[in-house]
């Protein structure tokens, strides 16, 4: 850890550097002593959501995951080839699934690199990552593809 000490307009201000740690997720309690799982995007800190939180357990795995495309994943594809980019709440609307089950779904596509998601101050979006083209639709009832980090 570097700390830099600046005077700026009579006040102090420290500036201090925190090198990437080896271990996610990144805690600290909040004012009613919770601890919450941050994640760094470009110069905040963000509260992680439960689907990169899903993400971090998942990578744990010795056994990595193992993804089927259904009709759920086939129907985020489609939207997401059609309108670039969706939310949680707009992927559980469409998919008429769970929130723990597209929670599941989109940590699976994100550690395949399938996904990337965006982060901001308004939260969590997802897209389809222009580095790896998506393969033909309707893969519904295909092998299971496994995958590790």
């Amino acid at each position: 850890m570097k700390i830099r000490q600046h005077i700026s307009e009579g006040k102090t201000i420290l500036e201090v550097e925190v090198p990437k740690g080896e271990k996610r997720p990144y805690k600290a309690k909040d004012d009613e002593g919770r601890w919450l799982s941050y994640v760094r995007h470009n110069d905040q800190n963000l509260v992680a959501n439960r689907v990169l939180l899903q993400v971090w357990r998942k990578e744990e795995k010795p056994s990595g995951v193992m993804v089927k495309f259904g009709k759920a994943e086939n129907t985020l594809m489609e939207y997401l080839q059609k309108n670039g980019s969706i939310t949680i709440s707009k992927f559980r609307k469409i998919a008429a699934i769970s929130a723990y089950k597209a929670e599941s779904i989109l940590a699976n596509l994100l550690i395949f690199k399938v996904l990337i998601m965006n982060a901001s101050e308004k939260g969590f979006g997802y897209e389809l990552n222009p580095s790896e083209p998506p393969e033909p639709l309707k893969l519904e009832g295909t092998p299971y593809l496994r995958g590790t980090h």
